[in-house]
């Protein structure tokens, strides 16, 4: 509910002494102004290869009338853009009933754990929405690897001592 709201704190120790505070603090917007996110990814992550990339896509939408919002793409160590501009932050019309699908590529070749944040700001009411999603990047795996075996000498050493057996049976 919107209006003036009352908290009351209390702060205790392992000795018993206490204290009370009572915080006031007035609630101006509804819920209804925040823009929801919603992610399609397949995982508890998105799970990438260093120097790869890996894509999912998320929906933005606002339960009020029109308003035009920015999205932006933040990550430590990640490069994220929207695949359509390339760009990292896109400003946009959200309506009601009528979600934005938005199509997300991720890049990077930092190995480990990162979280890239989807923030969306609304400007009309001054508030913002973020989103955390897990990204974890991996290690490549190299395409081709020494396979243990026969070497072109080894190759020629048995075709010389092959030959020599021939012609010296015949």
């Amino acid at each position: 509910d919107l209006g003036v709201k009352r908290w009351e704190v209390e702060v205790w120790d392992k000795w018993g002494s206490s204290n009370v505070s009572n915080i006031k603090f007035e609630r101006v917007i509804s819920t209804v102004y925040r823009v929801q996110h919603q992610i399609d990814y397949d995982y508890s992550s998105l799970i990438i290869e260093d120097n790869g990339q890996g894509f999912f896509f998320f929906e933005a939408d606002v339960d009020t009338q029109n308003r035009t919002v920015t999205t932006y793409l933040e990550g430590n160590n990640l490069n994220a853009e929207f695949v359509d501009t390339g760009s990292s932050q896109r400003t946009y019309q959200v309506d009601t009933g009528d979600p934005e699908r938005f199509h997300v590529r991720v890049q990077s070749d930092d190995p480990g754990k990162h979280e890239l944040r989807i923030v969306t700001e609304d400007d009309s009411v001054a508030s913002n929405t973020t989103v955390t999603m897990p990204v974890y990047v991996r290690e490549s795996v190299p395409e081709s690897a020494e396979v243990p075996g026969l070497t072109t000498p080894y190759l020629a050493l048995i075709l010389l001592t092959s030959s020599l057996l021939y012609f010296a049976l015949l």
